[in-house]
């Protein structure tokens, strides 16, 4: 659909901050949109994806590629808050993350196009040991971060 044509709901509950939405801006400018957004037939409105509109308009797509429902309003609310829930979205499996990024890192790959910024990378990514280097310090306070994507907060 025409990105004119999309109506954001005006009681979505979910908001991001502006640098989350730079950073979402540069991953639709990279990769362009690759979630469909999702529209309710019968209100013309978008169900999710409103931050997706947003960054997709400032990095000049004109187009986006659309899922309907066809769903009441009180339905349409309900699968907005579902659809954006982070409490439904999965966890981060923090090593796994962290081999994933230093793939990416040596494939000399931008890692802030996956949406964390330089000093959550840094976090997320550890310098290795020194060899010889005795663990058994003081452990670190963990970290609050919050996810991009889904707005999930954990703790690193």
């Amino acid at each position: 659909m025409p990105i004119a044509q999309l109506a954001l709901s005006p009681y979505n509950p979910r908001t991001i901050s502006r640098d989350a939405l730079a950073r979402l801006t540069r991953s639709y400018a990279r990769f362009g949109c690759v979630k469909p957004i999702v529209v309710n037939r019968r209100t013309g409105r978008v169900v999710a994806g409103h931050q997706g509109v947003r960054a997709a308009k400032r990095a000049g797509l004109t187009e986006l590629p659309v899922v309907h429902v066809d769903l009441d309003e009180s339905a349409e609310k309900a699968l907005n808050v579902a659809l954006n829930n982070p409490n439904l979205a999965g966890e981060w499996d923090f090593p796994r993350l962290a081999d994933v990024l230093r793939d990416l890192e040596g494939a000399d790959f931008d890692l802030t196009l996956t949406g964390f910024d330089p000093s959550q990378i840094a976090e997320l990514m550890p310098a290795p040991k020194a060899p010889g280097a005795e663990g058994g310090g003081a452990k670190a306070e963990p970290r609050r971060m919050e996810c991009p994507s889904c707005g999930y907060v954990f703790e690193c």
